[in-house]
């Protein structure tokens, strides 16, 4: 078999979610230009440190990223053949699997209005934006909202009775509410 003089790299998807595998083929040519079919065993990837790198079964790689970013993806065949024009593999953030939940100021007295923030992470940490969010809120006593005076519209909430209350945010369709609310 002729020696390998270039290679390029194959990726089965150029943007995928965080923790997501993405197969990762490398092709070696001869000087001639030539595919070559059987890989080198010295077949290696040139990747951020960030990501797993294993073999895989039908494909030479499968790469996973958890870090939200653009990366370079390039195959190397030792230390002489390495990919000239490598594949950029995009993370994007994953779903929605945590939130946070911020009242403004953290204190409020009777009748005074508190603004609510959400924010939303998926699996890995990364921050996702534009999530639709459920502001919910309970009291500590077992009163009724009626009870409490509690008023909440878009994103700012108050009561009128003193007292401890929980908000938190979540959003439909997801397993992200937040396991520590905002008191």
């Amino acid at each position: 078999a002729a020696a390998p003089v270039a290679v390029d790299t194959f990726l089965e998807s150029s943007q995928v979610q965080a923790g997501a595998p993405v197969d990762v083929n490398c092709q070696g040519f001869d000087t001639y230009g030539n595919v070559i079919e059987e890989q080198s065993e010295e077949t290696a990837l040139a990747i951020d440190h960030l990501f797993e790198v294993h073999h895989g079964l039908q494909e030479e790689f499968v790469v996973r990223g958890t870090i939200v970013g653009s990366y370079s993806v390039a195959c190397t065949i030792g230390p002489e053949v390495v990919d000239e024009t490598p594949e950029t593999l995009i993370i994007v953030p994953g779903v929605a699997a945590d939130s946070t939940t911020t009242v403004t100021p953290a204190t409020l007295y009777p009748t005074e209005t508190g603004t609510v923030s959400c924010s939303y992470t998926d699996l890995y940490g990364n921050l996702l934006t534009d999530v639709p969010s459920t502001i919910s809120i309970l009291p500590e006593s077992s009163d009724p909202e009626v009870m409490n005076g509690i008023t909440l519209e878009a994103d700012q909430v108050s009561a009128i009775k003193q007292g401890r209350y929980f908000v938190f945010c979540s959003t439909p369709g997801f397993y992200a509410g937040d396991e520590t609310p905002a008191e």
